[in-house]
């Protein structure tokens, strides 16, 4: 603390008298839990049999660290218990206990001989590292070393040390006590970032995880970012006499964010109440490109609250009950869910909204679909595979669909002006039926037309295949409208064209010839002789009667553009109803780089960039915060990126957000006395408003007196 200060007010110092940036302190991990810049380091072989210094003492009774903000490097071996002791005086606050492991066992784990206790646990990378038992009211875990324990808690909250939990890039294997009861629990702030992979796996009759238990605290919550692993499952094959959940959540909301990804399980049952994967009572949250994989008997994800579903991935599977549940509304916008059930296998109590998403639903014993309320489907495809004389799809007060691909296994019409194709009466395993393309509709996911369906696309209406897409033809297809293939078209049963005694018929859906040439009634056809003219990149094939001309490019090219008779037709790869005289020109070119590739360039960009930030006073409370690194080459590619300014005041739990905006410079005009700490998240989105990547800048604290 001392070094701090002394650190504190040298930089005041110079700074009055330079009139340079405010003071600040950068947390070289990026993470959100500060680290002393210059720490003692005290190393202990916890091996040895005693010891006996100003830092630590070991002996018979375990080991004891004496102080706090000292950094303890522990190695070696032991049984014994690492003692140690917290503060009950709240100005100890920012104190804590900093442990360094290099390849050690505790197998005595870590007792807390009073509370409250800060911890800090860095897990170099290349180290795999064993301590029982870890217990802590704020505890911080970093590295990206590995970390194995058979109880890993954040206890409740006391007066004055709020609980808190933050876990970033390490790995943490919590294998539970036979008997741990009703451990394997966090309160407080709790969050994974970074590439932090975290299992817990129960072996007793109770979760493997719980979040949030002390009842009426409305501070708890659970975040995960970035790319960080949750694991929640079970080490018992055997089925309990009560329910097992895999992750439990009181009094909190769960949040999902970024590559973010949460598997849970729940025990098979002998008793009258089943396991849940996941058991909420607040809101759950998934945004960006996160995911959840939940399976169990009972609800595999159920909740009291709400469930906001803004991109990503849902899978959810229940042998016995609900795949997805939730007394409030559920909206899943932008986002895969793939969810199976014995009940409806997405239930809501509330309104069930869904756009822009893929989703399906299978119910074994009911519909598949369901909301006490209204459902609204917009731009989707929806799958819902009930039981036997059972809607698909239900909601109580009404269905309404809007430029949507609707496939029911029920006998349903939604009512009112719905848009879209609907095929109905449908059955997965022997998909029939006959729909009307109404209005003009993009499908925006992969569907297949089975052998037995039959697709009409009327007059004065359009059915288009979004890029990356594919549409397969086994069925029939009847195209009287218009057909617009951006994406990939298989037919295995072609329709429309004309076929000619030069042509055959081509395809109106795939562009494929097919069937046979008319007779010519015994008449000479003529083979054709055009010039063809190339550049290197490609291969041309002329067929047999010289009419049709096939382009092919090679690898990493593509075509730039032919040439008919000085006519410019175009990037095409065939040309046909060619003649004896006329001079085909073909222009290859590198090929333009798909949209994965420059997605992963941005990433690297966004990666690599100096992801730093500044503060600079404009007057007594503002200052100007500024982040630092050129992205001007990701705009200049097209895409937007966008800053949201987070702040922590002196006395707050966590950071909040301030600002968007897509600007790197955020005027903060309220500051307060103390330390305040500011960060920032940098999000890249391509031109079409989809999320591509993101990152935290390393966060600065600005100390004001005012």
């Amino acid at each position: 603390m001392r070094a701090r200060r002394m650190a504190s007010l040298l930089l005041s110092m110079i700074l009055c008298v330079t009139m340079m940036p405010i003071s600040v302190f950068a947390d070289e991990t990026g993470g959100t839990t500060p680290t002393e810049p210059a720490m003692k380091v005290v190393n202990i072989d916890v091996s040895v049999n005693s010891a006996d210094n100003e830092d630590y003492k070991i002996d018979d009774n375990g080991i004891i660290l004496r102080k706090r903000d000292v950094k303890y490097e522990l190695s070696g071996i032991t049984d014994k218990k690492i003692r140690l002791w917290g503060s009950n005086n709240a100005e100890d606050i920012d104190q804590a206990f900093y442990m360094v492991l290099n390849k050690v066992v505790v197998n005595g784990g870590i007792k807390v001989e009073n509370s409250p206790v800060k911890m800090v646990i860095d897990v170099p990378e290349g180290t795999v590292n064993t301590i029982s038992k870890v217990r802590a009211n704020d505890l911080t875990i970093t590295g990206k070393g590995e970390l194995n324990a058979t109880d890993l808690d954040v206890i409740q909250r006391t007066s004055y040390m709020p609980s808190a939990l933050c876990i970033k890039d390490a790995t943490v294997n919590v294998n539970c006590r036979l008997n741990a009861g009703d451990s394997c629990e966090w309160n407080g702030v709790c969050v994974l970032e970074g590439d932090a992979k975290v299992t817990y796996i129960s072996n007793s009759n109770f979760a493997a995880l719980k979040m949030g238990v002390k009842s009426g605290d409305n501070t708890h919550s659970l975040t995960l970012k970035d790319n960080a692993k949750l694991y929640c499952l079970q080490g018992i094959n055997e089925p309990s006499s009560s329910c097992v959940d895999g992750l439990e959540i009181f009094s909190t909301d769960l949040t999902l964010d970024d590559n973010a990804y949460l598997e849970a399980e729940g025990r098979d049952t002998t008793g009258k109440y089943l396991s849940s994967g996941i058991m909420s009572q607040g809101n759950i949250t998934i945004k960006e490109n996160a995911s959840i994989k939940a399976t169990s008997q009972g609800v595999a994800v159920s909740t009291r609250g709400n469930i906001d579903i803004q991109g990503g991935n849902v899978f959810a599977d229940s042998s016995l009950s609900n795949g997805i549940y939730a007394e409030g509304s559920i909206t899943i916008d932008n986002a895969k869910v793939d969810a199976k059930g014995y009940w409806p296998a997405i239930f809501s109590n509330g309104k069930l909204n869904i756009s822009n998403s893929n989703i399906k639903g299978q119910s074994s014993n009911d519909v598949a679909v369901f909301s006490r309320d209204a459902i609204t489907v917009n731009n989707s495809l929806v799958r819902a595979s009930a039981a036997t004389d059972y809607d698909g799809i239900r909601g109580n007060k009404g269905v309404s669909v809007t430029s949507s691909w609707m496939e029911t296994s029920g006998k349903e019409n939604f009512d009112g002006e719905n848009t879209g194709v609907l095929f109905n009466n449908f059955s997965a395993d022997n998909p029939a039926g006959e729909a009307t393309v109404k209005g003009n509709l993009v499908i925006k996911d992969d569907v297949t037309i089975g052998e037995n369906m039959t697709l009409i696309i009327p007059a004065d209406t359009t059915l288009t295949v979004s890029p990356g897409k594919k549409f397969t033809n086994n069925g029939t297809v009847k195209v009287k409208g218009s057909f617009v293939n951006s994406g990939t078209v298989v037919c295995t049963k072609h329709t429309g064209g004309q076929a000619t005694t030069t042509e055959k018929a081509k395809c109106a859906i795939c562009g494929v010839e097919y069937g046979e040439l008319l007779s010519s009634g015994g008449h000479y056809v003529p083979t054709q002789r055009p010039e063809i003219q190339t550049n290197e990149g490609g291969k041309t094939e002329l067929s047999n009667n010289g009419r049709t001309l096939t382009i092919t490019p090679d690898e990493g090219k593509e075509v730039e553009k032919v040439l008919v008779n000085g006519e410019d037709r175009g990037a095409v790869t065939e040309i046909t109803g060619l003649r004896t005289g006329d001079k085909v020109e073909i222009f290859f070119k590198d090929k333009a780089p798909t949209k994965e590739e420059l997605d992963a360039a941005a990433k690297d960009i966004l990666k690599n960039a100096s992801r730093r930030i500044t503060i600079w006073r404009t007057s007594k409370k503002s200052i100007r915060i500024t982040a630092v690194g050129d992205l001007s080459e990701l705009i200049e590619k097209g895409y937007v990126v966008k800053y949201t300014f987070y702040k922590k005041v002196p006395g707050a739990d966590k950071y909040t957000a301030v600002k968007t905006t897509e600007n790197n410079k955020y005027n903060y005009t309220k500051l307060k006395k103390g330390i305040n700490k500011f960060q920032v998240k940098i999000r890249i989105y391509d031109k079409d408003g989809n999320f591509v990547a993101s990152g935290w800048t390393y966060y600065r604290a600005a100390k004001t007196k005012a």
